[in-house]
Formats: structure tokens, C-alpha cells, sequence
């Protein structure tokens, strides 16, 4: 699901201004796609850890910093991403 989505992305050239396009924008290069299809696991499994602590709350609301706070994985790939792309 991620690689359509990200080859998607790159056929369009997107003028959206989301975190995808600027990761995009910075690594718009061969070895950027190759890197993001690496964590497909990840995604899944943050995605698994989101779900689990979100039961209940409906796609449409947006969750309080009490529900996401305390997801360990969440908060290491949002830490590894300012890592990898500070500006």
C-alpha cells in the first residue's frame, strides 16, 4: 500500500505540503524509494500501534495528546524522522 501510494506521489509531482511530499522533496532521488520500501514493517507496526491505542475514536476525530503520548514506537519514528530530516 505504501509503494503505490508513494510511486502515486512522484508520478503527480503533488504540490501538497505534508510531511510524504517533503520527505519526497529532500530524497527525490532512486535510493529514496528503495529506503522507504525498506520500512514497510515499520509503517505496519505503527500503524498496529496506533490503531490498538485509538479504539473507539472514529477517523474523523482527532486524538488527544493523552491517547498518543504514551506510544513508544510513535514517538521513536517521529524522533528518527526529525533525525533524518531536520530542516
Amino acid at each position: 500500500f505504501t509503494n503505490k501510494i508513494l510511486k502515486q506521489r512522484r508520478q503527480e509531482s503533488s504540490q501538497k505540503k505534508d510531511l510524504l511530499q517533503m520527505m519526497l522533496d529532500t530524497k527525490n532521488h532512486e535510493d529514496g524509494l528503495t529506503d522507504f520500501e525498506i520500512y514497510d514493517q515499520i509503517l505496519e507496526k505503527l500503524v498496529k500501534e496506533i490503531d490498538e491505542a485509538l479504539v473507539g475514536i472514529g477517523r474523523e476525530e482527532v486524538p488527544t495528546h493523552d491517547k498518543i503520548k504514551h506510544l513508544p514506537y510513535l514517538n521513536g519514528v517521529i524522533n528518527e524522522g526529525l533525525r533524518l530530516f531536520p530542516t
